[in-house]
């Protein structure tokens, strides 16, 4: 399929996500996912009657997820503000039932993008997103999913859970997708294609 062509060059932009651990490490910073299409890069009509490099196309592969308390303009502008929101990589399909966050030592709940004065007795918890029933998927097979969860840049835990946090720093999480889901849709070749990907990067939690 013509927009699974994100799968032959996609790849983690360390360079980017190791300045955003730096920024991190100064004070709270909410990451966003962008692009710099122009159209004018690959000029030519692929099956689908599009060029390759269509805005369509290119804005379709990502997603900056708000995790507002409404749906009106405040509402998301301050979920923006607080760090609420993740990016996912939905040219591999939907995440659903993704949940990042603290409980301090009061047992209170600190959101992803939240910063937890209590942590360092308290716990973190991931839990992993499941692909949603709407994404496009073959019918024979179902993605595997992994996570890691990142302190200050290092990794600390290797999978979805929780855990008691004893020290403070910048948590984050990645969710990757092996996207077994989508084999018919991959070509010839598919094994080419079937390895893991990020697919979710978190805002962070900050423990003091």
């Amino acid at each position: 399929e013509p927009d699974l062509m994100f799968a032959g060059f996609f790849e983690e932009q360390k360079v980017s996500v190791d300045r955003y651990d730096a920024l991190n490490a100064i004070g709270p910073m909410t990451a966003t996912a962008g692009t710099d299409a122009h159209q004018n890069t690959l000029p030519i009509t692929l099956r689908d009657g599009e060029r390759g490099d269509s805005y369509r196309r290119m804005l379709r592969w990502f997603s900056n997820t708000i995790l507002a308390e409404t749906k009106s303009p405040s509402a998301a502008k301050a979920a923006l503000a607080a760090g609420r929101t993740y990016i996912s990589f939905e040219a591999f399909g939907t995440p659903k039932g993704l949940e990042f966050y603290a409980l301090n030592d009061d047992g209170s709940r600190v959101e992803m993008g939240g910063d937890c004065n209590g942590c360092s007795a308290g716990t973190i918890t991931l839990e992993c997103p499941t692909l949603s029933a709407a994404s496009p998927q073959d019918g024979n097979a179902l993605p595997d999913i992994g996570a890691t969860i990142f302190k200050d840049g290092e990794v600390w835990q290797s999978s979805c859970g929780t855990w008691d946090v004893t020290d403070p720093g910048v948590y984050r999480a990645r969710i990757d997708i092996t996207p077994n889901h989508l084999k018919d849709f991959l070509g010839d070749t598919p094994s080419d294609y079937l390895k893991p990907y990020p697919w979710v990067y978190t805002n962070a939690i900050r423990v003091h």
